[in-house]
């Protein structure tokens, strides 16, 4: 009889400890704040990827999951970043396109190193629902403009001022394989005082294959 029960619930409880490492999450990128005369194109589509450890609490459904990722945040939008020069050593400014100029895209992006810390609850069984609420912290590791227009594609960077780093928080909700994700960075995209507000967000689907 208790070999039968220990049967029963080992799988479970496998499950609830080695699920949900590896996320693939295509997400659409946005900014907050944005100043009045950009516009944003609001399927601007994005990439994050993470590889999480498990650490249960006890037998609970509750856990805590650190790990390391990758984000790459693309915004399309019908501006052009300007270095103003001032007093404080200068500003970045992002202002719309002249009048009659054609292009075909116009997007900034960024991509981050990131080290993930989420804390999960998870119903047991192989097919759980899932609540996931967490911080990330990540690592600029390269910021450039990329315009497509009748003279072909012009790439720049580095971009003046950004931010090296950023954090922000994130959810997940969702069962079994599939998830609803998304993230509201907690800093700007450039250094305070030193560029214009522009605050990441993103929302997207979370794939966990194993």
């Amino acid at each position: 009889m208790n070999a039968q029960q220990k049967d029963k619930v080992e799988p479970e409880t496998y499950e609830i400890r080695k699920s949900d490492r590896l996320f693939i999450e295509p997400v659409l990128n946005n900014w907050v704040d944005v100043p009045k005369d950009i516009e944003v194109r609001t399927y601007s589509l994005g990439f994050d990827a993470s590889y999480l450890w498990d650490i249960r609490f006890g037998t609970s459904n509750f856990s805590f999951a650190p790990g390391i990722g990758f984000s790459s945040h693309n915004v399309h939008h019908n501006g052009s970043f300007e270095e103003i020069d001032s007093t404080n050593g200068g500003y970045t400014d992002l202002k719309p396109f002249p009048s009659g100029y054609s292009y075909k895209k116009n997007k900034l992006s960024m991509n981050y190193l990131e080290v993930p810390l989420e804390l999960r609850f998870r119903t047991n069984g192989y097919s759980p629902f899932r609540l996931t609420a967490g911080v990330k912290v990540g690592v600029l590791l390269d910021a450039h403009t990329k315009t497509k227009d009748d003279d072909g594609t012009h790439k720049f960077k580095p971009l003046p001022n950004t931010l090296p780093y950023r954090y922000g928080v994130f959810g997940r909700i969702g069962y079994s394989w599939f998830s609803i994700v998304a993230f509201y960075s907690l800093t700007n995209v450039f250094e305070d005082g030193e560029g214009v507000e522009l605050v990441p967000v993103s929302l997207g689907i979370s794939i966990t294959p194993f």
